[in-house]
């Protein structure tokens, strides 16, 4: 049996990166999304490097991210066969005669409202988050 394909979303946007820190966030639709990879580019045409952190992000204590580069922030979600899994219960809980709890197993994904940007001087970045298909 053939599996069912999903094709990838890309949904590229430009973050007008400030002097305060700027939450990536900007794209409302992406705010609940499933997003487990993450590209941050700063223009090769830029006039200076951008940094990353949280709401407190300066460009003294940011990661640099340097004019003509992308980085790749990535989630490594190992798919666990749940569907598998919930089916077994009842023949466990009947073999070791006690009742074997479900164990949620989490994904993981970046909370884009906690990704924050700055610069020395405005200055712009393209942001293209990828989308978890299947969850």
């Amino acid at each position: 049996m053939m599996r069912p394909t999903v094709p990838q979303q890309l949904n590229q946007f430009v973050c007008a990166v400030a002097t305060t820190p700027t939450p990536v966030n900007a794209n409302p639709a992406l705010t609940s999304a499933y997003i487990d990879t993450l590209l941050i580019c700063v223009y090769s045409t830029a006039a200076n490097s951008i940094f990353l952190g949280d709401a407190n992000v300066t460009t003294t204590n940011g990661m640099e991210i340097p004019i003509g580069t992308t980085i790749q922030l990535a989630i490594s979600n190992e798919r666990v066969l749940d569907e598998l899994t919930l089916p077994l219960l009842p023949v466990v809980s009947k073999v070791l005669c006690a009742a074997v709890p479900e164990v949620p197993i989490p994904f993981v994904y970046w909370d884009m409202s906690q990704i924050y940007l700055v610069a020395a001087a405005a200055t712009n970045a393209v942001i293209i988050p990828f989308k978890r298909a299947y969850v």
